[in-house]
């Protein structure tokens, strides 16, 4: 895991093969951390307890279409 350290307005920018995703610190106050993203539009951005929830709403799915396909 890479750790760094960014001020108010300075940024990060993820290479993801041709795609960048620019992450910028926009403010911080009471321990809480605001971030922009300046992405494409074909790049997802989750909070991780929403990715959390899809991935266990996906599972849940899978785990009832594979309960029907086996009847």
């Amino acid at each position: 895991m890479l750790v760094l350290s960014r001020r108010v307005d300075e940024a990060i920018v993820l290479k993801l093969g041709e795609t960048e995703v620019w992450l910028m610190v926009r403010s911080m106050e009471d321990g809480n951390v605001k971030l922009c993203f300046d992405a494409p539009r074909h790049v997802e951005i989750y909070r991780e307890e929403v990715r959390n929830r899809r991935l266990a709403e996906k599972m849940t799915r899978k785990h009832e279409t594979d309960l029907q396909s086996s009847r």
